[in-house]
């Protein structure tokens, strides 16, 4: 299973807590991880560091290889996609599953928001595992 994680979001809808500088997926709201972070742990249940895929821009390029190195996760940094510029949510998938294709063929993929809370338990492992094909 390869994954992409949504990452380019400004958090312009929780202002004044998130903002362009420091969008909701990087502010650590309930610990000392960010819900980026947690979905980059999330992730790892279902992929390999190698085979997940980060979409974000060219702003928090460095902002995501810091929180990854923060939680000791190695993602090759070439997994690190920079969109061209930011189009919203189908651009950026798009721009993930072209990417994956182009190195893996056609394979199962995930995609997640990095900007959500999801806790993970049973339920959530067992649903994803009845939706994979």
């Amino acid at each position: 299973m390869k994954t992409i994680i949504l990452c380019g979001g400004k958090g312009t809808r929780l202002w004044p807590l998130s903002r362009e500088q420091l969008p909701k997926q990087f502010i650590k709201i309930f610990d000392d991880k960010s819900l980026f972070q947690r979905t980059v742990e999330r992730a790892k249940l279902f992929s390999q560091e190698d085979e997940i895929f980060i979409v974000t821009n060219k702003e928090y390029k460095f902002r995501v290889l810091d929180e990854l190195k923060e939680i000791n996760i190695s993602i090759p940094e070439r997994n690190t996609l920079l969109e061209p510029s930011g189009k919203n949510t189908l651009p950026a998938i798009y721009f993930g599953i072209k990417t994956i294709k182009e190195i893996y063929g056609d394979c199962n993929v995930e995609v997640i928001p990095s900007d959500h809370v999801i806790n993970t338990n049973d339920a959530y492992t067992e649903a994803f595992k009845t939706g994979e094909i």
